[in-house]
């Protein structure tokens, strides 16, 4: 991809306000990348960084004309005032702090990535964003990969609410991933090979080695983690950016996928289950849910076993949202005795505050996700950022990912900054005209 070079005056560059506009930045992507940061700095001093960050950037961009994602998103935020107002703001068991802290930080990344990618076109730092993050994250993920060798269940705890805290605090310490770490880490391992296929006469040996490396030891957490739709989401998507170059592709391998489905017959698909649930026979719980699924398959229904009970926990949550579809259980009309199954984040959404909320949510990510491709359409990137797109919408469908900012943090502003690597180091005022991804 070509684009235009970066129109930023040199004395900005070289200021002291710049130079500390960059390293809050980079301070903020390394806390949400490493966890055994957070367990040592808490939220505050996350809170504490932002405030830094904000006040040394450029501040027309406070009052410049945002992109349409950016308004939406802000009218998402808007729609919870009433139920502020009227008492009825929370989301389910975790009361209002999901909403007040947790869904924040997953929009966040937006206002970052929409700072430096658009409004100022800083390539520098958006480069350090890629860097500083694929960095942090594998030695994140070298650090949950040996405490997993250590206790195998670690990261399965951490995601379990129910588990006892003093066993979660110790794991927390030990620097081990949890849920949220391990589905971010997901994503990126799916995009981080980009910088070592790329052509770009830019991209440094030391960015392909960084990038390889990082490969290796993201995968070798995402399969150690032992979550399940993690492992088999990893596998599809990284299948997925060999053969998907645009949307159109998308939709063509989506159809065919969809055709395969229904005329292959049962018992094949089950035993292709089977086969897949061998090759991880020293993982009991990635194997025993495999071969939920092939049983259900091989028996044709969604109703049995944990496959059937996930499925059962969907069908709750969407009949909720039809029973109180426009200001959800928490507005008028609704009721605050029934509850979704907490089980699938955009649907739970829409059942918590319906499309009042909704409708901005869905135009949120509709824009910014035509942003990012529109911007990188003569890019080979194009395929990797529509992969990641796809697989972030279908997360949110049967995960709760809405409420782990590190997933939302990862796709609004890590996985659009990756192209960008190997202009870490290099100052935008030595960028030639022409930038190729």
């Amino acid at each position: 991809m070509i684009t235009e070079k970066p129109e930023i005056i040199l004395s900005e560059e070289r200021g002291m306000r710049y130079k500390i506009n960059q390293m809050s930045c980079v301070i903020i992507c390394g806390w949400m990348s490493f966890p055994y940061i957070r367990s040592v700095l808490n939220l505050y001093f996350l809170v504490f960084v932002f405030g830094i960050w904000l006040i040394t950037t450029d501040l027309r961009w406070i009052t410049s004309k945002f992109t349409k994602d950016i308004y939406a998103i802000i009218i998402f935020f808007l729609t919870f005032v009433p139920y502020f107002l009227t008492g009825t703001l929370r989301y389910g068991i975790d009361g209002p702090r999901v909403i007040y802290f947790i869904f924040t930080l997953f929009f966040f990344g937006m206002f970052i990535n929409y700072y430096y990618m658009y409004f100022k076109k800083d390539y520098n730092s958006l480069g350090k964003i890629a860097l500083v993050s694929t960095v942090m994250y594998s030695a994140g993920a070298l650090q949950t990969v040996v405490g997993l060798i250590r206790n195998p269940g670690a990261s399965r705890a951490l995601a379990n609410a129910g588990a006892e805290y003093a066993l979660k605090a110790g794991y927390t310490k030990a620097g081990i991933g949890s849920y949220g770490f391990i589905y971010a880490a997901m994503f990126l391992l799916i995009v981080v090979m980009y910088p070592v296929f790329t052509k770009s006469k830019l991209t440094q040996k030391k960015y392909k080695y960084i990038s390889m490396l990082a490969f290796f030891v993201l995968a070798a957490a995402v399969f150690k983690a032992s979550f399940t739709i993690a492992i088999l989401i990893s596998i599809a998507g990284l299948i997925s950016v060999v053969f998907v170059k645009n949307r159109r592709t998308l939709f063509v391998y989506m159809f065919i996928f969809a055709v395969l489905i229904f005329i292959i017959p049962q018992t094949f698909l089950a035993e292709i289950f089977i086969k897949i649930a061998e090759i991880f026979k020293n993982s009991t719980v990635v194997k025993t849910r495999i071969l939920d699924v092939a049983n259900n398959i091989f028996l044709g229904t969604l109703s049995e076993g944990l496959t059937g009970n996930r499925f059962d926990k969907y069908i709750k949550s969407i009949t909720t949202f039809l029973k109180y579809p426009l200001f959800g259980i928490y507005g008028p009309f609704g009721n605050l005795n029934a509850s979704p199954s907490g089980h699938s984040g955009w649907i739970d959404q829409l059942a918590y505050y319906g499309l009042a909320t909704g409708i901005p949510l869905i135009a949120a990510l509709y824009y910014n996700i035509k942003k990012h491709l529109q911007f990188f359409k003569k890019s080979k990137y194009l395929g990797y950022m529509t992969v990641s797109a796809f697989l972030f919408i279908l997360l949110g469908l049967i995960n709760p990912s809405i409420t782990v900012f590190d997933i939302g943090f990862m796709f609004f502003c890590i996985i659009p900054a990756i192209p960008f690597m190997p202009y870490a180091f290099i100052p935008n005022s030595e960028l030639p005209d022409n930038i190729d991804f």
